[in-house]
C-alpha cells in the first residue's frame, strides 16, 4: 500500500512520511493475531500478510486525514 495524496486542484503534493501511519482492521475487532502491517510509522508505503480469511481494512493516517482500503481474503 502507497500514500499519495492531491491538494483541491487535484494536483499531487509531496507525502512527509513522518506523519504516515497505519492501522490494521479486521471483521472481529476482538480477534487477535489477524495479520501484520509493517511498518506502522513513517514511511509512505506498508506492506499486509494476513493470518486469516476475511474481511480486513487497512487504514492509511496522514496529517489529520485518514482513509482506507477494503481487503477480502478467501481461503
Amino acid at each position: 500500500f502507497k500514500v499519495y495524496a492531491y491538494d483541491s486542484e487535484g494536483i499531487s503534493i509531496p507525502v512527509d512520511p513522518s506523519k504516515v501511519s497505519w492501522e490494521l482492521g479486521f471483521q472481529c475487532p476482538t480477534c487477535l493475531n489477524v495479520g501484520v502491517i509493517s511498518p506502522k510509522n513513517g514511511s509512505k508505503t506498508t506492506s499486509f500478510t494476513p493470518y486469516r480469511t476475511g474481511l480486513y481494512h487497512i487504514y492509511a493516517y496522514y496529517d489529520g486525514k485518514k482513509d482506507n482500503s477494503p481487503i477480502q481474503v478467501n481461503p
